[in-house]
């Protein structure tokens, strides 16, 4: 894999299958709406921790990929208007 220094956004797809639905039953938010988790965390990490869950003990062979230069190091998303619909009564 790269260095695994990417910063991305992530969610279960359980997750983001349910912030689909709230957000198609609502009917005050339009537009573009972020179904995203608003915190970055590093695909080093992500992967560290999955590991850690299946209980997998494999060897990370960091930086055996380059970065990609098309690909932006950071992103994520942001949840302000997400938020609207999933604090709203």
């Amino acid at each position: 894999m790269s260095g695994g220094e990417q910063l991305r956004d992530y969610l279960p797809v359980e997750k983001v299958a349910e912030n689909i639905i709230k957000i198609s039953m609502q009917d005050k938010i339009d537009g573009i709406i972020n179904c995203c988790s608003g915190k970055p965390i590093s695909i080093r990490n992500f992967v560290e921790n999955y590991l850690e869950k299946a209980n997998q003990n494999i060897e990370l062979n960091l930086g055996y990929h380059p970065y990609p230069d098309w690909e932006p190091m950071a992103f994520w998303g942001d949840t302000s208007r997400l938020n609207k619909i999933l604090n709203s009564k």
